[in-house]
């Protein structure tokens, strides 16, 4: 089995705060340590904590008479404990704490507020805490429920409300914390470098866009000609026996003016436009020097476009005005080109063009650095 796990979970479980048949509660959920581990094999039982604060998002009040948190209980890899018992759990809600019940035969602890209900608010909550829990020795996933005996102040019908909230149990020895990007905003092709911290016995990948950068042997990372709002995200995976537990963190790195794509575009009152065209040039030699630069009809970004001669004929592979997918044309005589066709290289830099061996080269660079070499033969990229 497999779990991400983020720094912070939510969980509405697909309803909406404003359902009249729904509470309106949604859940964030952390843990001590941050992921929690599982026990070794020899010696005391690792412990840990969870803690999931329950927010109101709804417009009306709500009567709240019981909140039970459910869990497999065992020895197994979608177990938490193997002792539910010895869970010190509360509820604290506006400086009252709620009565908890343990049910090891049900696998449930009960709360329960003081007068047999309590009034939670809109933009109010609860914080549901169990602490010192003895986590077992399988790493895998728990599947925490969490349901709420409920009505809307003033009714007279109590209704049930459940979600599910999934909780990873990783290896004793497992890392991966402090994903820090730097710096946090830059201008337009600017850079970022990445550093975070992480155990060794474990595989790490940075995704971004449309790269994913294997990085389990370093903890430092630098991406260049950064040009769009970026979210950022470090993946650890560890694992034990068949079982594979994911941890994700996350950064956002923010470009000050980034290219825009959009499908379509709505304005409601003025929009001032300016026209880019980018659009490219041709001269030519001869025994009077260059001549005049003449436009053509493609139109690159702002990188130099890569040009060679191929089979008595001239190719082109340059930057779109938008995106990273290269694009590649050809003319017979300079002047009239055929309009651009992507390909499946993906580059914000120059790329280089030759002609060898009977095949047309071109050397990019990815996003993530990295030089990749395609050819063409027969109007089809490699």
């Amino acid at each position: 089995m497999s779990l991400t796990v983020s720094q912070s979970i939510a969980s509405t479980g697909g309803h909406s705060a404003s359902s009249i048949d729904q509470s309106g509660l949604v859940y964030d959920m952390n843990t001590d340590p941050d992921p929690l581990r599982v026990s070794p094999a020899q010696g005391a039982l690792e412990r840990g904590d969870i803690v999931i604060v329950a927010s109101a998002m709804n417009y009306n009040s709500i009567d709240v008479r019981r909140i039970t948190v459910g869990f497999p209980v065992g020895p197994h890899a979608h177990s938490l404990t193997e002792h539910l018992e010895q869970i010190e759990a509360t509820v604290n809600h506006q400086g009252t704490t709620w009565t908890p019940a343990h049910d090891p035969q049900e696998q449930q602890i009960v709360f329960t507020p003081p007068g047999g209900s309590a009034v939670i608010a809109p933009g109010s909550g609860a914080t549901i805490q169990m602490r010192d829990i003895p986590v077992n020795h399988a790493v895998g996933t728990v599947p925490l429920g969490i349901t709420v005996s409920w009505r809307r102040t003033g009714g007279s019908t109590w209704q049930d409300d459940s979600d599910l909230i999934l909780v990873g149990k990783f290896p004793p020895d497992f890392r991966l914390s402090n994903l820090k990007a730097s710096p946090l905003t830059l201008e337009h092709s600017g850079s970022v470098t990445l550093t975070w911290d992480a155990s060794e016995g474990a595989s790490y990948r940075l995704l971004y866009g449309t790269a994913e950068i294997d990085v389990t042997n370093v903890r430092r990372y630098t991406v260049n000609n950064l040009r769009q709002t970026t979210p950022f995200y470090l993946r650890g995976i560890a694992q034990s026996g068949n079982t594979t537990v994911e941890r994700t963190l996350t950064a956002m790195v923010t470009v000050t003016v980034p290219d825009l794509e959009v499908t379509n575009l709505y304005v409601r009152g003025n929009l001032n436009a300016r026209m880019m065209s980018n659009m490219m040039r041709t001269s030519y030699t001869t025994a009077d020097g260059w001549g005049p630069p003449v436009p053509v009809n493609l139109h690159s970004g702002i990188t130099i476009p890569g040009i060679a001669v191929h089979n008595d004929r001239l190719y082109c592979v340059h930057t779109p005005l938008i995106g990273d997918r290269l694009q590649w044309s050809v003319s017979i005589d300079g002047i009239d080109w055929r309009p651009g066709q992507p390909f499946d290289a993906r580059s914000y830099d120059a790329p280089a063009l030759a002609s060898a061996g009977g095949l047309l080269h071109c050397v990019y660079r990815d996003a993530d650095g990295t030089l990749r070499h395609t050819t063409f033969k027969d109007e089809v990229w490699t």
